[in-house]
């Protein structure tokens, strides 16, 4: 039997070498294995399969051999393969393949009997389509996603089907030290090895395919049923008065409006005809740190938070992740995108909607919320985008809580695999949105999504829009995070109706800290660069050997003291990053006699504005920096380190920056030392001074202290107007102070800068507003009125001295006119 089984297997394996050859095109994640696993190729190396398969080994010789690396078949005791499990055939009843087991025994024997050799169990995963499978579906039969358990006739259709989307996954190698270690018998050693590679492998198709693909009928009405929804129901009767036949159709309604009706099969289209689109408009995609992704995701379920800057943001998610070989997530979009033909496509690709406001609607909330309990209890990776909305002014804005809140409560009721949230950075060198962008910025309506809009895209193949980063931040693990803050959180019984009480506050704060994560992986373009150094010149113009220095200068800031350990930084120097940007059309340059000049147009500054905004967070301790110098020729150190204590709280609040104090203190003295090394501050007798004049020190020194100052002129207006109201006792409410701090920097935006409505939004003066109240700095009393401390004039002290004496004159002169008129 033995023999017969040899050679029946030399047969099916030769059978299928030249079809595989011929139809099979995998994609190899990762790209490169020997330098990514790090994986020695003087040291043995065993492939890990998790079934038999001659169409699976075939590919993996194939793939080995255009690699350079060993093959699975070569002979020797330096390479090999072994597999886990293999399919019963009627010449092989047994459910494992015992020769195997016994050459995972001898490999535990070889790597006890020697310490100088260090065997390298490397696990391959082969899939031949990605398709999950519905739960219930015939099709499943002949378009699995993998070939690991299919019949002859199976695997035709797969090769012939899925060739050209097959992929082969390697995953890092498995050390054999602790199972050497492991107490009982050989048998009992090589039992747990094998269970902890099945586990391995069942988590790795999880991560890949995803759990299989629910009946949406079905699903909506297992949901209708349960208990939750049933109660939400009865409430709704009562308080409306009408039957709860008629609240359960209401309900019903809810549930179609908003799941999604995932299809493999529109997937595969819509990944074919993007990755064209791709192609057609941008340059390339830089993606960053997917590798963290393959390995969390086989052991955590994943939910991916991006910022939000285009409506690109939906597709490129989706499409990098399916290119990373993982399951594209199901994503929270807004209801305005759910119009014909979009919404049902969308719906298809994974897409579920939501209304942009609840508006007090408990019922929809309740079948919304149970939705989301629903994917998440099935598996089901996750996105939705925090802020709610597209920023139309580049910097982050502030959280919306209602789908963290939903996540949390899922937390809380319990779960079976941990639940990571992963911050996304997308970095456009252009948006396509940026004409639509501009005429907002300028105080145009917003246009509501159509399929005129959609139409009208295509003109947008004509154009070039560079290149676009997708960067995958440092993944935060909500237990851990709830662990450290609130640990009696596991005390509550999952079946909890009332949030407790540390609840809202709990959940504004993690939103902060994912807002970070998604500054902490920004990815810095070109574009963004350029546009950082001329807006913050006075007139959007500057000599272009100015701009290289100061570009090359923002490049060392950002390669020798970065922001965080995941940002990206793009490669090649100031010249090429200039020629990128001219590229794009973002800057242009006039050829003079005395040298070029480099500019933007009045047209194109206020876009502008948006790109510079996307970095701003990450130059802005060396701008603060400077700017402690730019109306002080020297400083004490420890001064210093009180000014920037004294501001950091309000950037962090409105830049979203990641550092605590203590962290902030050591970033300061870091930025420090790199601008005493640099020659943009000296030191003598302890002093710290600045740049002397006439040096090229000292104009890059104050190009990098413009960073900051529109933010520090909005501070500024703020302590202005409480410090100019302090005659009049409680005389602002909170609205009225962010209304009138918004009309005077609109006012002066207008008369001393580029007039881009960014510089006088009124969100961030709430904002604002609300880190004064957290401070201390400002309080409530029972009429709603702002009382004002010490602190505001100290604050507006320390701000004024890092502004221009004609700012200071400015709001004087405002104030004065305020106050004539109030008489």
């Amino acid at each position: 039997m033995s023999t017969l089984t040899n050679r029946l297997k030399r047969i099916s394996f030769r059978s299928v070498r030249w079809p595989v050859k011929a139809l099979a095109k995998p994609s190899v994640l990762p790209a490169n294995p020997v330098e990514d696993l790090q994986l020695d190729l003087q040291q043995p190396i065993y492939y890990v399969l998790s079934h038999y398969s001659a169409t699976d080994l075939n590919l993996l010789e194939q793939e080995c051999a255009r690699l350079k690396m060993p093959l699975p078949l070569a002979p020797g005791n330096k390479t090999g393969y072994i597999f886990i499990h293999k399919k019963k055939h009627f010449w092989n009843k047994n459910s494992y393949y015992s020769r195997h087991h016994d050459k995972i025994n001898t490999l535990l024997d070889r790597q006890i009997l020697s310490d100088k050799i260090n065997i390298q169990m490397v696990p391959v995963t082969v899939r031949w389509g990605r398709n999950p499978g519905k739960e219930k579906s015939l099709i499943r039969l002949f378009f699995s996603g993998t070939a690991r358990s299919l019949g002859f006739i199976q695997k035709f259709f797969v090769l012939l089907f899925f060739g050209r989307a097959s992929l082969v996954t390697f995953g890092k190698p498995i050390q054999l030290t602790p199972y050497l270690e492991h107490e009982g018998s050989k048998a009992h050693r090589v039992l747990t090895f094998a269970r902890q590679l099945r586990i391995y492998f069942h988590n790795q198709k999880t991560a890949s395919l995803g759990p299989n693909l629910y009946d949406r009928k079905q699903l909506i009405r297992e949901l209708i049923e349960t208990p939750q929804i049933e109660k939400a129901i009865k409430r709704h009767a009562e308080k409306k008065k009408i039957s709860e036949a008629k609240a359960r159709k209401l309900a019903s309604s809810y549930a179609f409006e908003i799941s999604g009706n995932y299809s493999y099969f529109v997937m595969r289209a819509l990944e074919k005809l993007l990755g064209l689109i791709l192609r057609k408009i941008y340059d390339g995609l830089i993606v960053s740190h997917g590798e963290r992704l393959r390995e969390l995701a086989r052991d955590n379920e994943l939910v991916y938070v991006p910022c939000h800057r285009s409506h690109m943001d939906y597709l490129l998610v989706s499409y990098v992740l399916f290119h990373q070989g993982l399951v594209p997530p199901h994503i929270a979009a807004g209801i305005n995108l759910n119009f014909w033909p979009a919404g049902p496509i969308l719906r298809k690709g994974g897409a579920f909607f939501l209304r942009r406001s609840f508006s007090g609607n408990k019922l929809y909330s309740a079948v919304f919320n149970e939705y989301l309990n629903t994917l998440f209890n099935r598996g089901y990776s996750m996105e939705y985008f925090p802020e709610g909305g597209r920023s139309r002014t580049g910097r982050l804005l502030a959280p919306k809580t209602g789908m963290l809140s939903m996540t949390l409560e899922n937390v809380i009721r319990g779960r079976k695999k941990p639940l990571l949230f992963v911050p996304v950075y997308l970095g456009y060198d252009k948006i396509m949105e940026g004409n639509s962008y501009l005429g907002e910025l300028r105080g145009g309506s917003k246009k509501s999504e159509s399929i005129g809009q959609l139409l009208g895209a295509r003109k947008t193949l004509k154009q070039d829009y560079g290149m676009v980063n997708v960067n995958f931040g440092e993944p935060i693990c909500i237990a851990s995070w709830l662990d450290k803050r609130q640990a009696e959180w596991r005390e509550i019984p999952s079946d909890y109706e009332e949030r407790p009480a540390w609840f809202p506050a709990e959940v504004k704060a993690f939103a902060d800290h994912l807002m970070r994560g998604i500054n902490s992986a920004a990815a810095v373009s070109p574009v963004t660069l350029v546009s950082l150094v001329v807006l913050a010149t006075p007139r959007c113009a500057i000599d272009k050997q100015e701009l290289l220095r100061q570009l090359n200068l923002y490049l060392e800031i950002l390669r020798e003291i970065p922001y965080s350990d995941s940002i990206v930084v793009p490669e090649g120097d100031a010249e090429a990053i200039l020629g990128i940007a001219v590229g794009l059309n973002a800057v242009q340059i006039a050829k003079q006699q005395m040298g070029d000049i480099v500019f933007i147009g009045d047209e194109s500054a206020v876009l502008m504005t948006y790109y510079r905004n996307n970095i701003l967070h990450l130059f802005a301790l060396p701008g603060l920096v400077a700017s402690c110098f730019r109306y002080t020729r020297n400083m004490g150190r420890g001064k210093l380190l009180n000014y920037c204590a004294m501001i950091f709280p309000y950037l962090r609040n409105e830049l979203f920056l990641h550092w605590n104090k203590s962290q902030f203190e050591a970033a300061v003295n870091k930025c420090i030392d790199f601008m005493l090394e640099r020659d943009l501050l000296r030191i003598e007798d302890d002093i710290l001074y600045r740049p002397e004049k006439q040096t090229h020190e000292l104009r890059e020194f104050i190009l990098l202290s413009e960073i900051l100052q529109n933010m520090l002129k909005r501070f500024s207006i703020v302590l202005t107007l409480l410090i100019g109201n302090s005659h009049c006792v409680n005389c602002f409410t909170r609205k009225e102070l962010e209304t009138n701090s918004q009309k005077l920097a609109e006012r002066l935006a207008i008369l001393y800068d580029i007039n881009a409505p960014e510089a006088f939004d009124k969100n961030v003066f709430s904002s604002l507003v609300s880190i004064l109240r957290e401070r201390g700095a400002i309080t409530t009393t029972e009429e709603g009125k702002l009382e004002m401390g010490e602190q505001v004039r100290i604050l507006h002290t320390t701000i004024l001295a890092l502004l221009p004496y004609s700012v200071e004159q400015q709001l004087q002169q405002f104030m004065q006119v305020k106050d004539d008129l109030e008489s």
